[in-house]
């Protein structure tokens, strides 16, 4: 097991990786936690196969580096100051799998929830595929009910402290 704290930037020494492995490390600590368009540009294939695989009907779509990278910074913008968290880390010629957690504050839209301010603690596992020193293959399966069910008790949350302050707001 590779436990680590991805930090932005800052690309773990991770003894005996594989240069798939490399590459995966660099893109979580380049990509993942900052949504860098012009590092995923370097490390991600000019178009790259995404599997969603965890939706009711499972779907794939061809994503080019700086698609990805914007719908990215648009879910760090929801998570705010978010901590990603990888809890394993395996490698197996040129697949990378990463099972991991991120943890944040509710500082955006998701799913059509409003701001919360929050915690949220979203959790899943990617298997990357490398060639050529780049991503060309990615499948996502994220707790995407769990994610739903954090949001759900969330708005309840922030709908009973603010029925709660609107009487002294009143007076």
């Amino acid at each position: 097991m590779r436990t680590f704290e991805v930090r932005p930037g800052h690309v773990p020494y991770l003894p005996g990786l594989t240069l798939p492995g490399a590459v995966v490390t660099r893109f979580l600590a380049l990509v993942q936690v900052t949504g860098d368009a012009d590092a995923a540009q370097r490390l991600m294939s000019g178009i790259v196969i995404f599997h969603d695989v965890t939706g009711f009907l499972p779907r794939t779509a061809r994503r080019t580096p700086s698609d990805y990278a914007g719908t990215l910074r648009s879910q760090l913008d929801a998570l705010g100051d978010s901590r990603l968290v990888v809890t394993e880390l395996l490698c197996d010629g040129d697949h990378v799998f990463v099972r991991w957690r991120r943890h944040g504050r509710h500082r955006g839209p998701i799913n059509g929830h409003p701001p919360t301010g929050l915690p949220l603690t979203e959790m899943g596992s990617t298997t990357f595929r490398v060639a050529e020193g780049r991503i060309v293959e990615v499948w996502l399966q994220d707790d995407r009910a769990g994610l739903a069910a954090q949001l759900e008790r969330n708005r309840t949350v922030a709908q009973v402290a603010m029925e709660q302050l609107s009487p002294l707001t009143a007076a």
